[in-house]
């Protein structure tokens, strides 16, 4: 997120932030540190491969916009591998992805032993929380904001009536970790 959103929210990106010293402690504690660390990092390079898909996904900026009361719940798989060096390499893969409104993710946290802190909505944004199925969900989770702005505003000029498989679209984003070019996802009602 910017300076200026964290000047304006101190108190809870000083928690936040907080919250991910402790978690870098457990998750080197339950010997997943190099994971952890890896999706976390992960997390912040390949934000542009989760923006298109979820403007879709939450219908932003159309009449059915959900992006001010719902976020995505990414699941991811990991597959660890280790090259020559024997340093472990990590390969993520779209698992499932649930919308989930405000009280479906308190619903979500309180189940999972989370704290329900997670970032109120912003207006032109997307919330998203990434889930690496495979570690300890307190380790395994990162949540995001993504501005979407620019993406509503070319999805209302260029594609007004076209539909997108964001699905599809974000599962070969993830899988080849390149953005694909969302012409190739589009569809107009009935056509495929």
């Amino acid at each position: 997120q910017n300076v200026e959103c964290q000047r304006d929210n101190w108190s809870f990106h000083k928690a936040r932030c907080a919250q991910s010293q402790e978690n870098i402690m457990i998750a080197s504690d339950l010997d997943v540190g190099e994971r952890h660390e890896d999706f976390v990092q992960w997390c912040k390079r390949s934000r542009e491969l989760r923006n298109i898909a979820s403007s879709w996904a939450l219908n932003s900026g159309t009449e059915q916009d959900l992006s001010q009361t719902h976020l995505l719940i990414i699941y991811l798989t990991v597959d660890e591998v280790h090259a020559r060096d024997h340093a472990p390499v990590f390969r993520r893969r779209l698992d499932r992805v649930e919308c989930v409104s405000e009280a479906g993710l308190r619903a979500f946290a309180q189940s999972e032993g989370l704290k329900p802190d997670f970032d109120p909505p912003q207006p032109g944004c997307a919330r998203i929380l990434l889930v690496d199925s495979g570690m300890p969900i307190r380790t395994g989770t990162v949540s995001e904001m993504l501005e979407q702005l620019s993406m509503t505003r070319l999805r209302a000029e260029v594609w007004p009536n076209a539909e997108c498989d964001w699905m599809k679209l974000l599962g070969d984003s993830l899988e080849t970790n390149r953005a694909a070019h969302v012409e190739e996802y589009l569809y107009f009602s009935g056509v495929r």
